[in-house]
């Protein structure tokens, strides 16, 4: 997946994700999977959060999918959300975005 600078999110980079439908899911994450890695078979990015010490975090609710997955079970609170998450999805490389800036691309599929 390319960001809006055309820069490829991969294993291994840092990422913002930010707009987010559950205020709990924004965040700083780690990508410790993307599509077409050996070991990894799935077709989103698996994320994982980092704590406030800037280490992967190892808290139970740290793992994070994108596009952005929804699992909750009032149905019309899970539709707006994927509704929200599809429409207002922002990922940002941390790497190129400096840190005093709120500069935020968008994704591209």
């Amino acid at each position: 997946m390319l960001d809006k600078n055309g820069t490829e999110i991969k294993t291994g980079a840092i990422v913002e994700i930010s707009g987010a439908y559950f205020k709990n899911d924004n965040g700083l994450y780690f990508v410790q999977a993307s599509p077409g890695d050996p070991s990894w078979c799935g077709r989103d990015y698996s994320l994982r959060r980092i704590s406030k010490a800037g280490k992967i975090s190892t808290a139970k609710y740290s793992l994070c999918f994108w596009p952005i997955s929804v699992f909750i079970s009032n149905r019309a609170k899970a539709a707006e959300a994927r509704q929200w998450n599809r429409e207002g999805r922002k990922m940002c490389d941390k790497k190129k975005a400096s840190t005093s800036s709120a500069k935020r691309v968008e994704a591209k599929e």
